[in-house]
């Protein structure tokens, strides 16, 4: 909400800021910090286009609107001192409850060498519609780097903003929420968007494109929602850290070098709705002790497997389609357990899924189809269970057995494979009323060592 004051009624000109804060305009010099110091709440700073530069920070402490004439056109340069450990350019401290500070149609640049961040918001309520973001440097000891930096219980919006070549775009700390919408987060250090401490908010539509590291990371105990965005081509598309929580819905997570998202620590998201394609690493991956749910998620064609369940995580995995992987549609491996109930996984390059190391996971109802080797395979200690599944036409086996493996195979249906179940090293699975018919060259051929 935005009032306009007799005060502040005229169109406020800013031009060319040197370093005692000045500008020569056609209309005459003017101060924007002093401008800024003598507006009442409400206030309107129009500046018009040019590019302006400053070695000063700015402080603003009561809710006025900055307002550029578009972020390719009006350019806010901030050099620094080099004077100070972290130097912010603009902080904004206003008291709870009171309007929004509001920054709209302006380019933000950092040009120093110092670290710090171009905008901070200590407290009280910010908006940015429609502004670009660029250059803030980052210092592993003193931090900075953040394009917008949301701490304490601040709260804000991001809307139709370009970040580029900051550290990060967006970060959320302390309590404080965020939306997040229609944005652009390409090329940055580290990641687009990063949710620590309590935080929390939205991300609604955003594009986080060849960020050196993630498109959205959530750590620590935050639990934003991620809907709509697009990650691409960064390490990692996604990936919820150390007790995050929240949700993803709907993302397309495509073309990242590791995993489309990836859920790590004991963080227990849930997962619903998301397309992972074609990530070198695999589509989803749960390591650690990670929970959570995935649902109804589509993870084709990525190298690796669409879902990865390792280390000592435990998630529900119910609905999803893995197709066309390079080798696995879900893969179960070290010591992993939790369930998997009516997941398709067809056409991968080895197998639908598989149960590795000491991995006893629980498998109902999926469907594993026109895979090139093994429909379900469990191999070294293998357990768990394998129920009501469907195992058909794939080139070798519907379901195999090896190894050490010992998990209980219950009301499966197995046939048009080469062979439908196959047991052989020293694996020990009880077999409980299967289906194996008409599968091409055995239904069941077990070559075990002790038979």
């Amino acid at each position: 909400m935005k009032t306009h004051t007799a005060l502040l009624g005229l169109v406020l000109l800013m031009g060319a800021l040197s370093l005692n804060a000045h500008a020569q305009t056609t209309s005459g010099r003017f101060d924007l910090i002093q401008a800024i110091e003598k507006a009442s709440p409400g206030a309107v700073i129009r500046i018009p286009a040019g590019e302006f530069r400053t070695s000063r920070q700015i402080r603003i402490r009561k809710p006025i609107t900055l307002r550029g004439a578009g972020k390719n056109k009006t350019r806010l340069v901030f050099t620094g001192q080099g004077e100070q450990l972290l130097e912010d350019f603009i902080t904004i401290e206003v008291s709870q409850g009171s309007q929004p500070v509001v920054m709209e149609d302006i380019s933000f640049t950092y040009q120093g060498f110092s670290p710090g961040n171009l905008v901070v918001v200590n407290s009280g309520t910010a908006e940015f519609n429609r502004c670009s973001f660029k250059g803030p440097v980052y210092d592993e000891e003193a931090g900075g780097g953040g394009a917008i930096v949301f701490k304490n219980n601040s709260r804000g919006t991001v809307r139709q903003c370009d970040f580029s070549e900051n550290d990060t775009g967006v970060e959320v700390y302390g309590t404080a929420i965020a939306v997040i919408e229609d944005s652009r987060f390409v090329s940055n250090q580290r990641g687009g968007v990063a949710f620590f401490d309590n935080s929390g908010g939205r991300v609604l539509n955003n594009t986080c494109r060849n960020n050196e590291l993630v498109g959205i990371i959530v750590v620590d105990d935050a639990k934003p929602t991620l809907v709509g965005n697009t990650c691409e081509g960064n390490q990692w598309g996604i990936a919820f850290d150390e007790r995050a929580g929240g949700e993803a819905r709907n993302n397309v997570c495509k073309n990242n070098e590791f995993v489309g998202i990836e859920v790590s620590d004991d963080a227990k998201p849930t997962l619903v709705g998301n397309t992972c394609e074609g990530n070198k690493g695999g589509g989803i991956a749960f390591d650690e002790r990670a929970g959570g749910e995935a649902n109804n998620n589509t993870c084709n064609n990525n190298g690796d497997a669409g879902i990865l369940v390792t280390g000592d995580a435990k998630p529900t995995l119910v609905g999803n389609t893995c197709e066309g992987n390079i080798f696995l549609g879900i893969a179960y491996r070290e010591r992993a357990e939790g369930e998997a109930r009516n997941n398709t996984c067809n056409n991968n390059g080895l197998n639908g899924i598989q149960v590795t190391h000491d991995a006893k996971p629980t498998l109902v109802g999926n469907i594993c189809e026109g895979n090139k080797r093994v429909g379900v395979a469990f191999e070294e200690q293998a357990g768990g269970e394998a129920r009501n599944n469907t195992c058909k036409n794939n080139g070798y086996h519907g379901i195999g057995v090896g190894g050490d493996a010992k998990p209980t195979l219950m009301g499966n249906i197995c046939t048009g494979n080469s062979v439908g179940i196959l047991l052989l090293d020293k694996s020990n699975p009880r077999l409980i009323n299967n289906t194996v018919r008409d599968n091409r060259e055995k239904d069941i051929d077990d070559i075990r060592e002790t038979r």
